[in-house]
């Protein structure tokens, strides 16, 4: 009796893991392997700059002059080069104002070869009216607004950052959610995440225990049930908004950069936006002291939404950076056009 449970067992957990494929996670489907959230490799910190004291060591960065490619079950694109700071393209060349590019992979444009990454093309649009603006590729796959804020503020001590542009969307939601916010760092300069379930390696390792958590208990791809889940989206969407209220803009503020929130949908929130896409897009909206852009209602109104995705990996591909490219490029010239403005009429009274 026992060696026939196991032996069904065993073909069951076969006949999920390698026919049905399901329930299967993002980074099994991008790498092959599981990752857990809790931990991800992806996400172990460095520093841009080694003379630093490990207190600093929060920058969440590649490993600078290293090689890296870009693959996924859809594209390839090999042979490119970290720059001296461990981010992706080119560095701005000195005396130039910087704007500076912050997100996740939809900022480091995973999906796109180096000359159609969201950064370079917003650089492309902004020189056509001014020569004197480059724009820093400070996109790091895997980062969230905290990150990004520690990024940011390493990065002006060395740049003449006059903007930088937070590009938010719902995985940092879910980033927040098994990371934390600032508690995440340590008074010793080291990271601590929240801790994942206790049954997460069961997880890791058996499909028919994913069915069970997914389809009986009916727990959802955060290892969360439903009423956890609600509770920990908000509480991450209200992190979020208060790094923003209490840490970036003050700082901004002191140090005279203009702050750029957008929003952008993954594919699945373009048309039907969830409640949690519609709740930061209402709290980001209401700061102060920001300029904040939504880009779902110009995607929504292309012909074919689906041209500017790819339809597994769930990245923009080149067409989807450049209209995003092209959305913030008339966001930021229109804004730093009317503080101009503002300017010269204030210095005349």
């Amino acid at each position: 009796m026992g060696v026939s449970v196991f032996v069904s067992l065993y073909f069951c957990e076969v006949y999920l893991r390698y026919y049905l494929k399901n329930p299967v996670t993002y980074s099994e489907i991008q790498w092959g392997t599981y990752q857990t959230m809790y931990d991800c490799p992806n996400n172990k910190i460095s520093t841009i700059d080694p003379s630093e004291s490990p207190k600093t060591l929060h920058t969440n960065v590649m490993t600078a002059n290293s090689s890296r490619d870009y693959t996924s079950p859809e594209y390839t694109y090999s042979g490119e080069y970290t720059n001296d700071l461990g981010l992706r393209g080119p560095l701005p060349k000195a005396n130039k104002k910087v704007i500076c590019a912050l997100g996740d992979s939809f900022t480091e444009s995973m999906g796109a070869p180096a000359d159609s990454t969201y950064p370079l093309l917003l650089e492309n649009t902004i020189n056509i009216y001014d020569s004197n603006i480059a724009v820093l590729n400070a996109g790091v796959s895997g980062n969230d607004p905290f990150f990004e804020f520690m990024l940011l503020k390493e990065l002006a001590v060395h740049n003449q950052i006059t903007d930088a542009i937070f590009l938010v969307n719902l995985t940092d939601v879910d980033d927040v959610m098994s990371r934390g916010g600032k508690e995440r760092f340590l008074p010793n300069g080291s990271l601590q995440f929240r801790s994942g379930p206790w049954w997460e390696p069961i997880y890791a390792i058996s499909h028919i225990f994913r069915l069970v958590l997914h389809k009986v208990w009916d727990y959802d791809y955060n290892l969360m049930t439903k009423d956890q889940i609600v509770l920990a989206e908000q509480n991450a969407i209200n992190a979020i908004t208060n790094l923003f209220s209490t840490d970036v803009i003050p700082w901004s503020i002191n140090n005279k950069i203009r702050i750029f929130i957008v929003l952008q949908p993954m594919l699945s929130s373009v048309n039907d936006l969830d409640s949690r896409y519609v709740e930061m897009r209402k709290q980001l909206s209401s700061l102060k002291n920001i300029t904040f852009l939504d880009i779902q209602p110009r995607l929504k109104n292309t012909p074919s939404i689906q041209d500017y995705y790819w339809p597994m990996d769930g990245h923009f591909n080149s067409s989807g950076y450049k209209l995003m490219a092209e959305c913030i490029a008339e966001k930021v010239l229109k804004t730093i056009k009317t503080d101009s403005i503002n300017s010269s009429i204030t210095s005349r009274y």
